[in-house]
């Protein structure tokens, strides 16, 4: 099953076991990197997974397959885009300037008619959209909304589903994503000085356990160690 919301691609033991029974013993997977859970928070049990290459219509790509007990075979959404199966634009990039320009400004005060505070909704309208032929569906991932404006946009959309502008509705199935936490995507810094009680307090071998130490840093005249990969 291709699924458009999965960042992942999980396959079942059974299947994997079926498929790969003579590549690869479950002895030679490795252990998860990613805590998996559907929208609804159910958790989805990660076993462990393998780095394996896939050829599809004289692509090949480099994927992870993600191996668990209960669940369907998902390809994920990024491992389709690799494979050519969809598009995957970089189209939510993060935003690291804002230019303000006035001619926006000009166009509202040209078309009041078009650009009010009031939101409006057609009825009994219908509209055929004619796909092109070969064409490949687009996925764009969701950035998270800033927390300085989560409390606006709520406010807004609640008055839009209290205008009967939007409805809210449940996912479906097969657009149900699969949430992924990875485990190694945080960075801390500790100063030396701070590095050197910890080590005399707890030891060197349980300080390790708190992630892998790989980088020094200068800044604003002290000394401090990048820890990268800390769970």
């Amino acid at each position: 099953m291709a699924d458009s919301g999965s960042p992942c691609t999980i396959i079942t033991t059974d299947c994997f076991k079926q498929k790969f029974k003579d590549v690869w013993r479950m002895s030679d997977l490795f252990f998860p990197d990613i805590i998996a859970e559907g929208f609804d928070g159910t958790a989805i049990d990660i076993k462990d997974y393998v780095d394996t290459e896939i050829e599809f219509k004289g692509g090949l790509a480099h994927i992870k397959l993600y191996v668990t007990e209960k669940a369907v075979n998902v390809l994920g959404w990024r491992d389709q885009a690799k494979l050519g199966i969809i598009l995957n634009p970089r189209a939510c990039e993060p935003v690291l300037m804002i230019e303000e320009s006035n001619e926006m400004d000009a166009i509202v005060l040209k078309l009041p008619q078009v650009f009010t505070d009031v939101l409006g909704k057609l009825k009994n309208y219908s509209h055929k959209i004619k796909l092109k032929s070969g064409a490949r569906p687009v996925v764009q991932k969701l950035r998270n909304v800033p927390i300085g404006v989560r409390d606006e946009l709520k406010t807004i959309l609640a008055g839009m589903v209290k205008d009967d502008v939007i409805e809210e509705i449940e996912f479906s199935e097969w657009v149900s994503p699969i949430g992924e936490n990875v485990l190694y995507s945080y960075v801390a810094f500790l100063s030396l000085e701070l590095w050197g009680c910890l080590r005399d307090v707890v030891g060197t071998w349980n300080v390790g356990n708190i992630g892998m130490w790989e980088e020094s840093v200068v800044a604003e005249g002290a000394s401090w160690l990048a820890a990268l990969h800390c769970f």
